[in-house]
């Protein structure tokens, strides 16, 4: 089960939204005496920035930058060509909290970064938390939509002291709920179940100012849960999905077992940029989020 520690780095692992998931999980870690910093990948969606990829810190300001992957935000910061505030930066707004910015665009350089970060601030363990379950994916599964951000961070993770957990089963209409039981079931089965909680009570009230606030539909799905919502909810594309008081529950798992079931954290791995991650899965015949958006991109350059 999930040991107690003294320091915790808590990542929210597929970009944008994620980092609002972070938040119950340091107040549950916290409740157990740790010591805990929060951080996010750097990936708004193309509804809010038209641009492709996940932006690099150097084109962000208002950050305070600590190597060619990493940086820290209190707030203000937002893409110098757009203006627009990303979402982990409204996040250390709400929360008082200064959150840890992660570029995964050259991952195998990220993975070296974090590392020596993690040494240095003595932290004894990461913990990347992923709203919806695609972390969970053996790379079969059928509505998978968004792979790209999870794989690398799951790759970045496995060779670091983490965990990986995940909230929201579901939430963001891709994987298939009893797609993602079966893969917890199989983690359990390797020993790599590492325990479970819901949504802490005290945090509920921070909860619902920012999802009220911030643009985040998987995140949003636990707090509804908690909250005691049962059916389904429409998100983005048209897309259902189910919300119960599942949903709001926080299960934990070794990052090394979730490497081992996830065959496209395996493939990126060692993956000097993000193009060369994406053309790996591309050759598994997958399309991923970067694919998507550079698509869309495309189509909206020719409509001007």
């Amino acid at each position: 089960m999930l040991p107690l520690l003294n320091r915790v780095l808590v990542i929210g692992i597929g970009g944008g939204g994620d980092i609002v998931s972070t938040l119950p999980v340091k107040a549950f870690l916290e409740s157990r005496g740790s010591d805990v910093e929060i951080g996010s990948v750097v990936w708004e969606r193309f509804h809010r920035d038209p641009f492709p990829g996940p932006r690099k810190l150097k084109t962000l300001n208002n950050v305070k930058i600590l190597g060619d992957c990493l940086g820290i935000t209190s707030g203000g910061t937002r893409i110098r060509d757009t203006g627009v505030e990303i979402i982990p930066s409204q996040v250390a707004e709400l929360t008082g909290n200064e959150v840890l910015l992660v570029d995964i665009n050259r991952p195998s350089e990220l993975k070296e970064e974090l590392r020596d970060y993690v040494r240095k601030r003595e932290f004894d363990a990461v913990v990347g938390v992923d709203a919806g379950g695609d972390a969970l994916t053996t790379g079969r599964e059928k509505g998978l939509r968004s792979p790209l951000a999870d794989a690398i961070m799951v790759s970045v993770l496995e060779k670091i002291p983490s965990y990986t957990c995940v909230t929201g089963m579901g939430s963001d209409g891709e994987l298939k709920r009893e797609e993602i039981e079966r893969n917890m079931t199989l983690l359990a089965e390797w020993g790599d179940f590492a325990g479970c909680h819901e949504m802490p009570e005290k945090i509920m009230g921070l909860m619902e100012t920012v999802v009220e606030k911030v643009d985040t539909e998987a995140s949003r799905i636990p707090l509804m849960g908690a909250r005691g919502y049962f059916g389904k909810v429409m998100i983005r594309d048209g897309i259902e999905v189910d919300v119960s008081l599942i949903s709001s529950l926080y299960f934990y798992f070794t990052t090394r077992g979730v490497y081992r079931l996830n065959a496209l954290a395996r493939r990126v791995d060692g993956s000097a940029t993000i193009e060369e991650a994406c053309s790996r899965l591309n050759e598994m015949g997958l399309k991923t989020e970067l694919d998507l958006e550079r698509e869309l991109y495309e189509r909206k350059s020719g409509e001007k």
